[in-house]
């Protein structure tokens, strides 16, 4: 990170765009964690610590240049906690929450934020977890494309469309959802 830093503060005309799209991602039932807490304050170091840390070293850089942050989120940020991803979900809820609250301190600094929800997207992060494989998933270039597209309309937010009806079913439905995952968790016995 210090070398990283040191690299951009050398730039002869500054920083524009930042996109942090940071990515760790564990999939383990909380009985399997228990001598594991290493999963956690990694996750922690590499989803949150590291981008927040990046940040505040970059932003005076950003507010000369007038520029932009783009951060490359997680529907489950937004959405009712699913078993098995503690570490990965709270970790990104924790960067998407510290972003969303700078995110006016940053516009009044003439810094431009985005943030872009995605659903599970095909890379090789989603390979070890062997459900993934075969479940529908964005591709990279389309990805790419909606960040490369909001870094010159400067977007607000991205998110899919039926990301809002998702929100709505786990505010209403949250007891019933809560049950069914229950209920599907200890069929698995974890």
């Amino acid at each position: 990170m210090e070398a990283l830093l040191t690299f951009i503060h050398q730039l002869p005309k500054g920083l524009d765009v930042v996109v942090s799209n940071a990515g760790k991602s564990i999939r383990r039932p909380i009985k399997d964690s228990l001598d594991r807490y290493h999963d956690f304050s990694r996750t922690m170091a590499i989803n949150y610590f590291a981008p927040v840390q990046l940040l505040l070293s970059v932003i005076p850089l950003l507010q000369k240049n007038q520029g932009q942050i783009i951060n490359v989120s997680t529907i489950n940020a937004m959405l009712h906690p699913f078993p098995y991803w503690a570490a990965y979900q709270s970790s990104k809820s924790a960067f998407d929450i510290w972003f969303r609250s700078a995110a006016p301190e940053l516009n009044a600094l003439g810094i431009a934020t985005t943030s872009i929800y995605l659903p599970l997207v095909k890379t090789p992060m989603v390979l070890p977890t062997e459900a993934y494989r075969k479940m529908p998933a964005m591709s990279p270039s389309h990805v790419a494309k909606i960040i490369c597209k909001s870094m010159y309309t400067k977007r607000k937010k991205y998110r899919p469309w039926w990301l809002p009806l998702g929100q709505f079913g786990s505010l209403v439905f949250g007891g019933l959802l809560e049950q069914f995952i229950l209920s599907n968790v200890r069929k698995k016995g974890n």
